[in-house]
């Protein structure tokens, strides 16, 4: 999984205090032959059951249920999505401003390419619950309360950016960007957070000099430099500090390719796609 520099740190943000009840039943090699696990708060309750190989299940469902209101969400184990081996993947958190938690599921492909994806269901509103799938890839995400209103973020990374780019795994890194829960949808507010964006510019400032150490292709690292001076109005500034320091013709070209290439992203105007 590519690897995301910002100015925040750690994993999963705790943004309810339930519970994780974990159900194993165990093959004759030790490996998990079927599974459940269950979260609860109130009259909230989610639980998720696989049949099979945890990380290669044959049937995956999750069942969500709000007092009177409940839905079920089925074959989740398509396109190859698994349990991860290891860490909270079934969760209650606060993503918005409503009253409650809203259920929060992650899964996994697992292996060298791993993509995770993130199933939300929201019960807040009146009438059936909400339910939100995302896919982040392999630059993955972190949930965190960046603005410490009890309310958490998704921390990512934005792969688009290394299109083309031709960057192995072990140098791919990607710039910020923040994914909130507004109005049932999930809504990109990097741009509200421009103090993480500057710490995560400033880190992908060093990355570039850290790749280079290593004797690896700088161009992801100066792809999420200039995409987050962008966020934040500098990318005049970021331009002529890149210029100034790669005079050779092959990487000055990769970077007038990459500036054409966040300009398509809109990265630099104010919303971006």
């Amino acid at each position: 999984m590519g690897l995301i520099r910002s100015g925040v740190r750690g994993g999963w943000a705790a943004a309810a205090a339930a519970g994780c009840a974990l159900a194993l039943s165990a093959g004759a090699s030790g490996a998990a032959a079927s599974g459940a696990a269950t979260v609860s708060a109130g009259e909230l309750r989610a639980d998720v059951r696989w049949a099979g190989m945890r990380a290669d299940p044959r049937a995956m469902v999750l069942r969500v249920r709000d007092g009177e209101r409940g839905v079920r969400i089925g074959g989740l184990q398509r396109r190859g999505y698994g349990v991860p081996p290891a860490g909270p993947f079934l969760r209650l958190a606060n993503l918005d401003r409503a009253r409650g938690f809203e259920v929060v599921l992650q899964t996994t492909t697992g292996g060298i390419r791993c993509c995770l994806r993130t199933h939300i269901v929201s019960t807040a509103a009146d009438g059936p619950p909400r339910v939100i799938a995302r896919r982040w890839g392999q630059a993955g995400y972190r949930l965190r309360d960046l603005n410490r209103d009890r309310v958490a973020e998704f921390v990512a990374g934005d792969e688009r950016v290394l299109a083309g780019l031709s960057v192995p795994p072990p140098a791919q890194v990607y710039p910020i960007r923040i994914w909130a829960l507004r109005d049932g949808t999930l809504a990109d507010v990097t741009r509200s957070f421009p103090r993480h964006v500057l710490a995560d510019m400033r880190s992908h400032g060093r990355t570039i000099g850290d790749l280079e150490r290593a004797g690896a292709t700088p161009r992801a690292g100066i792809a999420s430099f200039l995409a987050t001076a962008m966020l934040l109005g500098r990318e005049d500034l970021a331009l002529d500090r890149l210029r100034a320091r790669f005079t050779d013709p092959g990487t000055r070209t990769d970077i007038e390719r990459i500036d054409t290439r966040l300009r398509a992203l809109g990265y630099d105007r104010e919303e971006t796609a």
